[in-house]
């Protein structure tokens, strides 16, 4: 039960520095404009790569319900919406 603790922690620290480093990409308008709507689907990678985890860690997360919703977007494709990214994120790294 320690290591996953620690691992939680880990992943909360990853997050908080991923929000800042996209605050600071926000504030310093280096990002597309389609990046900052909240309709933009984030692909498993996409979403793996903003969080700071691999792709099995996020499929593990998710089946646990610990992940922001799916998005369906074609027979084949599916993603997850950035307006629920940081939703999620901020429910996350909101101060208990």
């Amino acid at each position: 039960m320690p290591d996953l603790e620690v691992r939680v922690l880990q992943l909360q620290q990853t997050i908080d520095r991923v929000m800042l480093e996209l605050e600071h990409l926000e504030r310093a308008n280096k990002l597309p404009p389609e990046a900052t709507a909240p309709d933009v689907l984030l692909s498993d990678d996409q979403f793996a790569a903003l969080v700071g985890c691999s792709k099995m860690t996020l499929l593990r997360m998710r089946k646990l319900g610990e992940m922001p919703p799916l998005v369906r977007y074609a027979p084949n494709r599916q993603g997850t919406r950035l307006s629920h990214y940081r939703e999620w994120l901020s429910e996350r790294t909101a101060p208990k």
